[in-house]
């Protein structure tokens, strides 16, 4: 059972959950729903703790001694994570993610859903197995090589609890990924009144589907027009309509709201900003 929280009042009836809960519980489903198979002295759950450790901690497979005696190398570990493809990862991921949090949360009432993109920066070879991940981008921390990550979670109750995550792949339309996790969302059956896009989903087939399947939409606009600029540059609040173009995909019209807010010494800072949302 989880611990209760402690402090005031205001979350007296809540709980959470202590470090070895959590990493009990990601363990345990690891070795239920991820094949591995026993070889030598290392056993599954030896194998997945250690590589939950290593994630935990940020550590590369090098670094695998400060964390495990089961595990006796490197090439050790490379050899059980070859038999662990990223097909079977993708394929198992909602479960492995859902499983036991899906019960804990009201079925009768929609969410607050978001889609983000997150980025990891790679700096180790290119082979037939990763070159299909491994995307070039702008030059940050000395490589330009990343691992792209699209994710869909939910918020309750200011949790963010996340419901699939997707390796994005070269040559893939960003629209796919979205009716991709949002396919995962209705499986799930799990209802939403609004869903926040992460700024890098900013097109035309992506805002073209939303409007055509009445989807509620808030997505950050990239300031890549002088007539967003212009707005942004204004410092009014206001609702604009706008074209989106594309010289592939043709264009979609969508309302950008300008929202301004008082920095009031943010970071520092003593002046209106200006944020833009289609």
């Amino acid at each position: 059972m989880p611990a209760k929280a402690k402090g005031g009042n205001s979350h007296k009836n809540e709980y959470v959950l202590k470090a070895h809960e959590c990493f009990d519980t990601v363990v345990k489903n690891l070795t239920k729903y991820v094949r591995s198979q026993k070889q030598g002295r290392i056993t599954p759950r030896q194998l997945l703790s250690t590589l939950v450790r290593m994630s935990v901690e940020r550590l590369s497979i090098h670094s695998i001694n400060r964390i495990s005696d089961d595990v006796s190398s490197p090439t050790n570990i490379k050899h059980h994570l070859n038999k662990i493809t990223m097909e079977e990862l993708v394929d198992k991921n909602v479960i492995l993610l859902t499983s036991e949090i899906l019960n804990s949360i009201p079925k009768d009432k929609p969410y607050q859903l978001s889609i983000d993109i997150n980025e990891e920066t790679y700096y180790g070879e290119i082979t037939e197995i990763n070159e299909q991940y491994v995307i070039g981008g702008q030059l940050k921390k000395s490589t330009n090589l990343l691992y792209k990550y699209t994710s869909v979670y939910l918020t309750y109750q200011n949790i963010k609890i996340t419901l699939a995550v997707l390796p994005m792949k070269k040559k893939v339309e960003l629209i796919e990924y979205v009716k991709e996790l949002l396919s995962i969302v209705e499986r799930l059956d799990i209802r939403y009144d609004v869903l926040l896009l992460d700024r890098g989903y900013y097109s035309v087939p992506v805002s073209r589907y939303c409007k055509q399947n009445n989807i509620p939409l808030i997505m950050p606009v990239k300031k890549s027009s002088k007539k967003i600029k212009g707005w942004l540059d204004r410092k009014i609040s206001g609702r604009y309509r706008y074209k989106v173009k594309s010289s592939e995909h043709g264009s979609a019209r969508v309302d950008v709201i300008v929202d301004v807010q008082n920095a009031m010494g943010w970071h520092g800072k003593q002046e209106l900003l200006s944020y833009g949302y289609a």
